[in-house]
């Protein structure tokens, strides 16, 4: 009578229903350096230069500061996106032309 009943075991549920951790393998140091190659940007020296945008109407062609520099007179510098905005320049990605003075400024204030 000192029988205690034992509790009713649970049901394994499967293997599928069962949740996993997936672990994530950190891969050495050596094989990071390798994937990325680090790039040094430039030193600017001054105050960043302002983008200059033609604008044609019928016969008139006028010139007035953009928005901020076209991704192709970026990539003549060999600028990325985010390596430009690390150097506080503006940046223009809906923007598709490239104009030679930008490109001129942009080498000034790099040094290049």
């Amino acid at each position: 009578m000192s029988e205690e009943k034992e509790a009713p075991k649970r049901k394994s549920r499967g293997k599928t229903a069962v949740s996993r951790k997936t672990t994530r393998r950190r891969t050495p140091a050596k094989t990071i350096e390798e994937k990325k190659p680090k790039i040094k940007a430039p030193k600017p020296h001054g105050e960043p230069p302002n983008p200059i945008v033609v604008r044609r109407h019928r016969v008139l062609v006028k010139q007035r500061v953009g928005k901020g520099f076209s991704r192709g007179e970026l990539k003549a510098v060999q600028l990325s996106l985010d390596q430009a905005r690390k150097l506080k320049l503006k940046v223009d990605e809906r923007r598709a032309t490239t104009h030679k003075w930008n490109i001129e400024a942009l080498q000034r204030y790099l040094g290049l």
